[in-house]
């Protein structure tokens, strides 16, 4: 199942989500034991949030509230805390969300099956910038990537593309 193309989002407001996350967990401020998930429009509104012991549960829960509060999953954004592993990517592929932004590193097959799938990855968004891993054409000005890019063995100095965003707006740096 390819995802259609679309939407197109800024990169600023992309960057913002985890914080956003961060506020929706009651143990963030404690223990840091919850998950969180939340479904945002292209424009950064909230759309769901479910906060879960597991990720996982966390990613269901979202899915269900817009399911059942009827958001179309065609323009939205799935920001999750922590890592997209294979089944979380799976999870946006089958209810069609076409871009999930994490907090951490995604794993490889989550990689390679949003590729497949045509879904948009970025992972480590925190700090104002992220890392694209597929899909850098559903970022407003983001140029597409010269290669494809595989999560790389610690070993490998080589990095996916880390998009910037500062006072001048979107300064991608591309993997040397």
């Amino acid at each position: 199942m390819r995802l259609p193309s679309g939407p197109i989002v800024s990169a600023t407001m992309l960057a913002g989500l985890p914080d956003r996350l961060r506020l929706a967990r009651p143990s963030s401020n404690g223990t840091g034991a919850s998950a969180a998930a939340g479904l945002f429009d292209e424009t950064g509104r909230e759309l769901a949030l479910c906060t879960e012991a597991d990720l996982h549960n966390a990613v269901e829960g979202a899915i269900r509230l817009a399911a059942v509060h009827g958001v179309s999953p065609h323009r939205c954004v799935l920001a999750v805390t922590g890592r997209a592993s294979l089944p979380i990517v799976q999870s946006a592929v089958l209810a069609r969300f076409p871009i999930v932004c994490t907090t951490s590193a995604p794993f490889g097959p989550a990689v390679r099956l949003a590729r497949a799938a045509n879904l948009s990855l970025f992972g480590f968004v925190r700090c104002g910038g992220f890392n694209v891993y597929t899909g850098p054409e559903r970022i407003e000005g983001m140029p597409p990537l010269e290669r494809p890019h595989l999560p790389l063995p610690a070993s490998d100095a080589r990095r996916p593309a880390r998009s910037e965003v500062g006072p001048l707006g979107l300064e991608p740096s591309l993997p040397a």
